[in-house]
């Protein structure tokens, strides 16, 4: 059986979330270190043994390898080292709910590279983290595209979930929306990036399994002054999820607005934007964007 690492700040989400029993009913085997579950109070880590979790041991000829570990991540906890530690044992990913620092190795340097001046201080993820070193795909419909451009983006969700593409968006918009629950579906890995705080109380419960499989990353770049989405920190969270795309595809600009707006930030950064061969783009087009082939 396949094995997933999950640290102390996961456990919490799941726990809080309503998502342990969910995760327990997938083919993987969900280890711990033995000191998060002597020490993990919510929930009890003695209490998620009968459940089925499991717990392995770290030997003391372990410790010189966890010190290296320290040294190059100063800002995790030591429990979520031994976690750290055990998902490199065993050749498998591990789940984290950790934020992210920009001293931390973690920490994408494309943020800083398209961002400038404004990169966000600190990341929050509940995820596998490790999808942030794959090539991510931006997918942007806003709620004024038109019909036929909308019915072409499902279909993009849809080759895009049959070609493996990681995806990349904030999936707010109906449309978009409607693009997550389809690659849910799939086997790909998704990057999903709220524009609000995290937390793991309002995840839907279809979240748990492809969470639990390692293909799910949640990340936002907001902390607690951020418990609703906002136009502002929308445009923010859109910034950010562009600057880690490698491809960046707007459904529809429409001109003068806040997207056309965003789309002219994009290309002036250098981004491959892409967008539908469409009348309804043609300014968009003309801006610079590429049609998609």
């Amino acid at each position: 059986m396949n094995k997933l690492i999950l640290d102390t700040s996961v456990c919490i989400d799941l726990y809080r979330g309503g998502l342990l029993e969910t995760v327990l009913k997938l083919p993987y085997a969900l280890i711990l270190p033995d000191v998060i579950i002597a020490e993990l109070i919510e929930p009890p880590g003695e209490s998620l043994l009968p459940l089925g979790f499991r717990k392995e041991s770290l030997a003391g000829d372990d410790i010189q390898d966890i010190i290296e570990l320290r040294n190059r991540y100063p800002k995790p906890s030591t429990n979520d080292l031994f976690a750290l530690f055990l998902a490199r044992r065993n050749s498998c990913p591990i789940i984290t709910g950790d934020a992210a620092g920009r001293s931390d190795a973690a920490y994408p340097v494309a943020l800083e590279t398209f961002l400038g001046k404004r990169p966000p201080e600190s990341l929050f993820a509940l995820g596998n983290l490790d999808i942030l070193h794959q090539k991510t795909f931006a997918l942007f419909c806003s709620v004024k595209c038109q019909g036929n451009l909308i019915l072409k983006t499902y279909d993009l969700a849809r080759e895009l979930r049959d070609t493996g593409t990681v995806v990349i968006s904030g999936f707010h918009s109906p449309m978009e929306k409607e693009c997550l629950s389809l690659l849910l579906r799939g086997k790909q890995p998704i990057i999903w990036c709220p524009a609000r705080r995290l937390t793991a109380e309002r995840l839907p419960k279809a979240y748990g399994g492809p969470l639990a499989k390692g293909r799910l990353l949640i990340l936002s770049p907001f902390g607690e002054g951020s418990r609703r989405a906002t136009s502002d920190t929308a445009r923010i969270r859109n910034e950010f999820v562009a600057a880690l795309a490698d491809k960046v595809f707007v459904s529809h600009a429409a001109p003068g607005g806040k997207t056309e707006v965003f789309c002219r930030k994009v290309l002036s950064w250098g981004k491959p934007l892409l967008t539908f061969d469409s009348l309804e783009n043609a300014p968009l087009l003309a801006a610079g964007a590429r049609p998609l082939s």
